[in-house]
């Protein structure tokens, strides 16, 4: 019996052979909104492409990283744009169809409360986090700028770490 991961791992593999650069930045941007679908999966995948010489390094990276600051921007501006109860509430309705619930946001609001720019930063390492720290980022409005800046870069540094860990493997 094939389990929902090894599923998710079939479309993701298969939508980076079939649609290359394109497929990895609609991926990762899904994975950004979405975060049951691991960015653990995608990135090392296309590394290991790029070993097999089917894609270029620097080209999975830009589209990696393309695709998940893309995702991190709409979370931001729709707490940008809802604001703090409206999200809570939000998640309280529908948080569990989307494998996030109203104690990990209270947890991603402290985080960022207390480290702000370096939990954009090192928050686009760490499973779990990735994706949520993007709502107190918007809903405290931490400054357009400065969320791309440290988007940008922390995304960058991990789809280079992935990536890179699967072209070694």
């Amino acid at each position: 019996m094939i389990t929902i991961l090894d599923q998710i791992r079939i479309f993701i593999e298969q939508a980076i052979l079939s649609f290359g650069y394109p497929g990895i930045t609609a991926v990762m941007f899904i994975e950004t909104v979405f975060p049951p679908i691991p960015s653990e999966v995608v990135m090392p995948f296309a590394g290991f492409l790029v070993a097999d010489g089917r894609i270029s390094f620097l080209g999975i990276i830009f589209a990696g990283t393309i695709g998940a600051v893309g995702g991190a921007v709409l979370i931001f501006y729709l707490g940008l744009s809802m604001g703090e109860e409206p999200t809570r509430a939000w998640f309280r309705k529908y948080g569990r169809f989307v494998l996030v619930n109203e104690n990990e946001l209270d947890r991603a609001m402290v985080i960022f409360e207390r480290y702000g720019k370096v939990m954009v930063l090192i928050g686009r390492m760490i499973p779990g986090v990735r994706s949520l720290i993007s709502l107190p980022a918007g809903i405290k409005n931490m400054g357009w700028g400065t969320f791309l800046f440290y988007t940008i870069i922390g995304t960058t540094l991990w789809n280079t770490i992935l990536a890179g860990g699967g072209y070694y493997l």
